[in-house]
């Protein structure tokens, strides 16, 4: 019983509580409808008019307020007095509008510049140049100045590099490059916004952008297999490269070698195996193979020990114990093989 009583008790408190904001509005609209005066604001001063069927402009015209041909009235001037709850004129004040360079007077009751502009045909757009800002109320004598920006959008297509991808392969000679999938350059469609105020560009701007063609990714096999040559009496050398060189021969001799004789330009002394090189090709102490490119003669294992005036870029001088053998030598193309 007590748990109904509580139920019932609070229902009368929600219905009573309704009924007084009822009362409350039914009250103010009452009220509202009863008043018989008007307000009307003008020139800084309230007027009190009674409530009546004629149009604003009657009673305004009655009451000595007269209206410019650029000043608003809020409502209408030909709405009835009775159906407004107060009437609001507001003057015009002059304005100096100077748009790209072009000076002009006009008179204006509007609110905002924005308003102004927008009253006069001339809104303002988003990339033109507004001075004061856009919401700056109107005052009198007030300056505008607009510069227009003219708006071009364009339309590119770009490439897009491809990537590439780098795999070593031990079944390739080393340093040997092969194309498992060559590369594809991608496109992409640009479009560019650019704005431009007397003539000069202010702003360049990215609206959209679109992948019409993905790049395709380059694949490369890198080889790792070291770089072997087999000699005729069956050894085995690695190398990192090979150089075709104009081989040529020398001995000890005076003739041969001039004043330097039997001595090296490391300071060591002649002996077969040793070769002059150019230090700029082939730095000195070098390991070496030579022999011929088809292999019809073979040098064999050589050290670059010693340097020459003739030898200069792709040239290697080999030394010979005797002067027969550099005759018979004379001037070979050799296939100079860079050991590791």
């Amino acid at each position: 019983m007590d748990l109904v009583g509580n139920i019932k008790g609070r229902l009368r408190f929600v219905a009573a509580i309704t009924l007084f904001i009822v009362l409350i509005t039914a009250i103010t609209v009452y009220s509202t409808a009863l008043s018989d005066e008007v307000e009307i604001h003008c020139d800084g001063k309230v007027i009190v008019v009674d409530r009546t069927s004629k149009s604003v402009f009657h009673v305004l015209r009655s009451e000595g307020i007269s209206i410019g041909v650029y000043d608003s009235v809020t409502p209408g001037l030909d709405v009835q007095v009775e159906d407004a709850d107060r009437i609001v004129v507001k003057r015009a004040v002059n304005v100096t509008l100077t748009e790209n360079g072009e000076t002009k007077d006009y008179m204006t009751s509007t609110d905002t510049v924005a308003d102004f502009l927008k009253a006069k045909g001339k809104a303002a757009r988003s990339y033109d140049l507004v001075t004061p800002a856009l919401d700056t109320s109107i005052t009198e004598g007030m300056q505008i100045d607009v510069i227009r920006g003219e708006r071009v959008v364009k339309t590119d297509v770009v490439d897009i590099p491809y990537e590439t991808e780098k795999h070593e392969n031990e079944n390739l000679p080393k340093d040997l490059i092969s194309v498992t999938r060559y590369g594809e350059v991608g496109s992409r469609t640009v479009t560019t916004e650019y704005i431009y105020r007397e003539g000069m560009l202010v702003s360049e701007t990215v609206i959209g952008e679109s992948i019409t063609k993905q790049p395709v990714t380059e694949i490369l096999d890198i080889g790792t297999k070291p770089n072997t040559i087999v000699t005729p009496d069956g050894k085995t050398y690695t190398y990192s490269k090979v150089i075709t060189c104009t081989a040529t021969a020398y001995d000890a001799s005076y003739e041969s070698n001039g004043p330097w004789g039997p001595i090296t330009a490391t300071g060591k002394a002649l002996a077969s195996g040793m070769v002059a090189v150019d230090p700029r090709v082939i730095p000195l102490g070098t390991k070496l193979y030579i022999e011929a490119p088809d292999g019809s003669w073979v040098y064999g294992y050589s050290v670059a020990e010693d340097t020459g005036g003739a030898i200069k870029g792709n040239k290697v001088d080999l030394f010979f114990p005797s002067s027969y053998k550099v005759r018979q030598f004379g001037r070979r193309t050799a296939n100079v093989y860079i050991l590791d």
